[in-house]
C-alpha cells in the first residue's frame, strides 16, 4: 500500500474539504449529500478521518457519538481506484483507537442492502445486521449494523 498521511480532521470544514467529501461519498455510497449538511457534522474527536493523494481527498471516514456509549458512522468511502489496497481496513482501524478513546464501546452505521462488499467488510469487523431501514434511501433498502469496539481485530 502506498505510504499516505491520515488525517484527523473536527469542525469547521474548509469549504474545499467539505466539496471532496461530498463528492467522495456520493461516488462510494450513491448518497447525496450536499457541502451544506456536511459542514454541519458535529465532529468532535478529530472524527473526520481522512487520507489525500496529491491534495485530493482518497478516503473519508466520518463519525460522530450518537449515544453515551455509542459511534456511529455517517459516511464511509474509499476512491474506487484505491480500494482493495488495504486503505478502508486501516482507516476502520484508526477509526476502533478513535472511538476507543473518546470511551465509547459500540459503533453503528447504516449501508444499502444491495452493498454486498461493504456488508461483507462491516462484518469481518464484528458488526451484525440488527434491523432493517425503510426510506432511509431513496431507491434501495437499508441495513442498520452494530457491533462492539474492537481495536484488536485483524485489518486483513
Amino acid at each position: 500500500m502506498p505510504q499516505f498521511e491520515w488525517e484527523h480532521l473536527t469542525s469547521p470544514l474548509t469549504m474545499v474539504d467539505a466539496d471532496q467529501i461530498t463528492r467522495l461519498l456520493h461516488r462510494t455510497t450513491g448518497e447525496r449529500l450536499t457541502i451544506d449538511r456536511v459542514l454541519m457534522y458535529p465532529l468532535e474527536h478529530g472524527s473526520a478521518i481522512i487520507m489525500r493523494k496529491k491534495g485530493e481527498i482518497i478516503c473519508c471516514l466520518i463519525w460522530i457519538t450518537s449515544e453515551s456509549d455509542t459511534a456511529r458512522v455517517i459516511g464511509f468511502g474509499v476512491d474506487p481506484m484505491h480500494q482493495s489496497k488495504g486503505i478502508g481496513s486501516e482507516c476502520w482501524s484508526i477509526l476502533n483507537r478513535s472511538v476507543k478513546a473518546a470511551g465509547l464501546t459500540r459503533i453503528t452505521l447504516e449501508v444499502r442492502v444491495n452493498n454486498d462488499g461493504a456488508i461483507r467488510f462491516y462484518k469481518k469487523r464484528g458488526l451484525q445486521p440488527i434491523g432493517w431501514l425503510r426510506g432511509y434511501y431513496p431507491d434501495a433498502l437499508g441495513i442498520l449494523m452494530s457491533g462492539p469496539v474492537d481495536s484488536s481485530k485483524p485489518c486483513n
